[in-house]
This record gives structure tokens, C-alpha cells and sequence, in this order.
């Protein structure tokens, strides 16, 4: 199963804005496929300017991003949760606090 969401935040302005990501996922590993993961990037003015893939645990990241007018939040998680074991579904978390600097 795969999941996706696209966001687009725009300024009233042009300028500097600093992004803090907040990323916590948990995708078990099972014994005959892949385990999962969470794709999770920022993209300005159709460039990628960061871009992180996690399966398992929590990260905090920080990013300065300069000339923004509008910026796009792409999050893809893709899993395989097997109904039949006792372990607990996957799940991601991802939050995202940006401020523009003057």
C-alpha cells in the first residue's frame, strides 16, 4: 500500500524562510518482502532542495532555503503490512514548521 500528499505553501512575499522538519516513521521488516519507507522532500521553484527517505526511527532536520516565493512539501510512504502477524501497521509522522526571515 502506498500513500502520498502533495502541499504547497505561498508567501505574500519573496524571502529567506527557515523550514524545521520533524520526521518519526515505523515500518516493520517482514521476512518476504521489502521493508517500507518515507519519502519526504521540499521543493522550490522546481528544484528539490532537500529530500530525506526513512524506514525506521525519528529525525529532526533544519533547512534554510533563500528567494522563496512558494514552497512544496511531497510526502510518499510505501509499505506492506502483513494482517496476519501480531506486530502493529506501519505508520509515519511528519511535521513541518517554516518561518520567513526578514
Amino acid at each position: 500500500m502506498s500513500v502520498g500528499n502533495q502541499t504547497i505553501i505561498s508567501f505574500n512575499q519573496t524571502g529567506d524562510v527557515l523550514v524545521t522538519v520533524h520526521l518519526e516513521v515505523s515500518f516493520h521488516e517482514p521476512l518476504l518482502w521489502s521493508q517500507g519507507y518515507m519519502n519526504y522532500s521540499l521543493i522550490n521553484e522546481n528544484e528539490t532542495v532537500f529530500s530525506h527517505e526513512l524506514s525506521e526511527g525519528n529525525e529532526y532536520f533544519e533547512i534554510s532555503i533563500t528567494n522563496v516565493s512558494h514552497l512544496t512539501i511531497e510526502i510518499h510512504a510505501s509499505g506492506l503490512d502483513n494482517a496476519t502477524d501480531q506486530q502493529p501497521g506501519d505508520w509515519f509522522y511528519a511535521q513541518t514548521y517554516y518561518e520567513m526571515k526578514n
